[in-house]
Formats: structure tokens, sequence, C-alpha cells
């Protein structure tokens, strides 16, 4: 009877991770073929900006601050829209909890260990959110890497007497990557009735860049005193690709100690996982009720300092 139990249970959590799946991913290729998607994502902004950006362009920092104190699904939103994905925030939790489930049915039918299906139920959550920071963060990187061809761009415009729109109409259209599509936003914001400045705000609450920051701002900055906004893009260009070289340096020179530390934080991990599968009586000592319980808690905690020892010991802010 108990048997009857267990195998009921296992085949509707299976069915239902089967369904939450293919829910996931037919709304994720009706996305991907521009059937449905949310308005913000296209445009990037939303009444709700204007108000905000009347004020001061805000800066990544206190973006990111604010991104902080926002909730689950708003931070969900903000980097599905930073990352520049189709999916909507319904299709990505529903994607999540279809692969923590999948991760936790197959871990559990295979090793009958209960430890290993939440590990893999964990990871299972854990992987699209990785990816979608991961595919944010290396947007913003393409993003930084031509930005100074894009101040250029601007700079040789302007001196051929076109105004600001026209030269980011130039840039849209000749720039890769994500570049393009960033500035083809701000064209249509401001076709769709947004002001420049405000279009441009929200352009920096997307991409969350220091340096188109640090532009926008002499942008507005001259807007409101005049002067040669040429000849301040072009010096702003000249000190973003100074220390762009100089990040890149530092890059290249710790690019061992960085893989160093990722190598010795994964290690662990992955000898526990091989031992488990390998010996599960063995492992499964660890997690008896009682003081032995102390030993895996005490191990990843030291992994957890150790790595955010190492990070901030890497990190250099230039």
């Amino acid at each position: 009877m108990v048997t009857l139990i267990v195998l009921a249970t296992i085949a509707t959590l299976t069915g239902l991770a089967v369904f939450l799946a293919l829910m996931g991913l037919r709304s994720w290729l009706k996305a991907q073929t521009g059937l449905e998607g949310p308005l913000s994502g296209k445009l990037g902004a939303g009444p709700q900006w204007r108000a905000a950006s009347t004020t001061a362009t805000p800066s990544p920092a206190a973006g990111a601050g604010r991104w902080r104190r926002l909730s689950l699904v708003q931070r969900a939103e903000a980097d599905l829209i930073a990352a520049d994905s189709k999916l909507t925030v319904r299709e990505y939790f529903l994607t999540r909890i279809g692969l923590a489930l999948v991760g936790l049915l197959l871990a559990w039918l295979g090793t009958r260990q209960v430890p290993v299906g939440l590990l893999a139920a964990l990871i299972g959550w854990v992987a699209p959110a990785l990816q979608l920071r991961r595919r944010r963060a290396a947007r913003l990187r393409q993003f930084e890497d031509n930005f100074p061809n894009v101040l250029d761009l601007l700079v040789g415009s302007l001196r051929a007497g076109q105004g600001l729109l026209h030269a980011i109409q130039i840039v849209a259209q000749e720039m890769p990557e994500p570049v393009a599509s960033e500035f083809d936003r701000v064209v249509r914001e401001t076709s769709l009735g947004y002001s420049l400045q405000d279009a441009l705000d929200h352009l920096v609450e997307r991409v969350g860049s220091e340096d188109l920051h640090m532009t926008v701002t002499a942008i507005q900055i001259n807007y409101e005193v005049g002067g040669n906004l040429a000849e301040v893009l072009h010096t702003i260009s000249e000190t973003i690709r100074d220390r762009l070289r100089l990040t890149r340096m530092i890059r290249a020179v710790t690019a061992q100690q960085r893989m160093t530390g990722t190598i010795l934080i994964l290690l662990p991990f992955i000898l526990g996982a091989i031992l488990m599968v390998l010996n599960p009586s063995y492992m499964m000592a660890m997690f008896q009720p009682g003081w032995p319980l102390l030993i895996p808690a005490y191990a990843v905690g030291s992994v957890l300092i150790g790595a955010l020892i190492m990070r901030q010991m890497m990190r250099l802010e230039v």
C-alpha cells in the first residue's frame, strides 16, 4: 500500500513537472515569434519612469540600491528587461519551477536519496537565474566595449551640424547589438511623446552603465548651461578608452587567480556529489540528526566565507 502511494505521488509530481515545463516552453516559443511579450520589455519604460526622470538622471549605484529593495517579481522583471529576454515574468518563474521539479524527481529516482534530490531541485531553481544574470552581464560588457565608438559617432555627427536626436538615430542604424537596439528604443520613445532627456534617463535605468550615466549627465548639463557638446563627448570617449584599457590589463593579469578561486569553490561540491553517487551510505552518515549535521554546515559556511573573501580581494575598481 505504501509503495502504491509513493508511486502515485511520483507519477503526479512527474506529470506536474512535465506540464509546467511544456507550458514554459510553449510561452517561450510564443515570445520568440513575437506573438506576446511585455510592453515594458519592448520600450523599457512606462509612465512611472517619467516622474523619476524629471529631477536628475539616477545613477547605476542608486539603481542597484533600489533594485535590492524591489520584490522578487520586480527584480526578475528588471533582469529580464536588462538581459533583453523575450520571456515574461510568469514564463520565467514557470520555467524555474518546472526545472526544479524535474531535477528533484530525476535525482530521487536515480539515487533514492532525499538530499541529492533537494540539491538537484536547488540547482534547477537557481540555474535559470544564474543564466539570466550571466546574459545580463555579457550584454552590459558588450555595450560598454562599444560605447567609446558610440561617442565617436555622436561627436562626428554633431560636428557635421546634425542634431543630437538624429545622431542617436545614426547610432541605432550603424552600431552592432546590443547598442543598436538600446538606442533604437530611445528613438522610439521620443516618437511616442517622451522628451529626449527622459528617453536617455530610461536608457540609463535599463543598461546600468556608469559610463552611460556620466555621458547622459553631461548631455543634460549641456542642455541647461550650453557649451560645445561635441568636445565634451570627445573628452569622455578618451577617458572611457583609457579606463577600458587599464581594466583589460588588470583582468589579464588576474585571470589565473580568478580561475583558481573558481576551482577551489566548486571542488568540494563536485567531490561531495561524486561520493554521494559512489557511496551514499558513507555520505549520509553526515546528514544524520544531531551533531553530525555540523560537519556539512561548517563545510558549506567555510566555502561561502572563503568565496566572499576571494571575491573582495580580486575586486578592483578602475
